[in-house]
């Protein structure tokens, strides 16, 4: 661990740090599956169903997970958001201190989420027109899972906007604001010379996180249990 992980104040559990990278890597393997064909379609079913999983734990765990990761710790309204905006590019106020996510990146966060579960959503519908097709494809008319389908490729090029952007916001809070948030989701620490107003991080609640895998886990799979049945052509017979 560093010199700067050591002397920051904890602020990301274990769990929020592990959601972070594994949906990094789903998203990584979406794409490249995506990218390579028609025989890795089945792995990038597999990779979409973990994205979702990953949504849902992300879900619960803003609900009832460690302070800085919940929901209302963080989703603010139009006044603190356009008053950090303006504090951050001011010289003549210094923005306020928030330990976890400010305002900007709390929205950005929730739209990034909003979009992979969008992404995900309409892949259980999706139609390659090869040989594969989302679980509830049935579900639906030919017509509607035409325009999901659709849907589903749009939304990755916009969900690809969104990645970028949040790559650009880490540069420019490194060499413009000096604040390390990749170190950070990878320790878990912040150096907040404020931070003596707010409450650190207690012990990793492992009962809460892993009963939050638990029922993440288990929606995915009730989830395609539940599923109907394909209807073949009889030319697959």
């Amino acid at each position: 661990m560093t010199e700067g992980a050591k002397a920051g104040v904890p602020v990301w559990d274990l769990f929020l740090r592990l959601f972070h990278w594994l949906l990094v890597l789903c998203l990584g393997v979406s794409w490249g599956t995506a990218e390579l064909g028609v025989e890795y379609r089945e792995y990038h079913f597999y990779s979409g169903y973990c994205a979702l999983g990953l949504i849902i734990f992300r879900l619960l765990w803003g609900l009832f997970g460690t302070p800085y990761a919940r929901f209302l710790n963080f989703l603010r309204g139009p006044g603190h958001l356009f008053a950090y905006l303006q504090a951050r590019f001011s010289r003549a106020t210094p923005p306020e201190i928030y330990p976890g996510h400010n305002p900007v990146g709390g929205w950005a966060a929730i739209a990034l989420l909003a979009m992979v579960a969008a992404q995900a959503i309409t892949g259980l519908f999706a139609d390659d027109d090869i040989l594969y097709t989302g679980p509830y494809n049935e579900a639906v008319s030919d017509q509607l899972a035409g325009e999901l389908t659709q849907w589903h490729h749009q939304l990755f090029d916009g969900l690809l906007v969104l990645v970028v952007v949040h790559l650009i916001a880490i540069v420019v809070y490194r060499f413009g604001f000096n604040e390390r948030l990749t170190a950070a989701m990878l320790h878990g620490r912040k150096g907040l010379a404020a931070f003596g107003a707010f409450a650190p991080l207690g012990k990793t609640p492992w009962l809460r996180g892993l009963l939050a895998i638990a029922l993440a886990a288990a929606s995915v799979w009730l989830l395609l249990e539940l599923a109907p049945e394909p209807v073949y052509d009889e030319y697959y017979y």
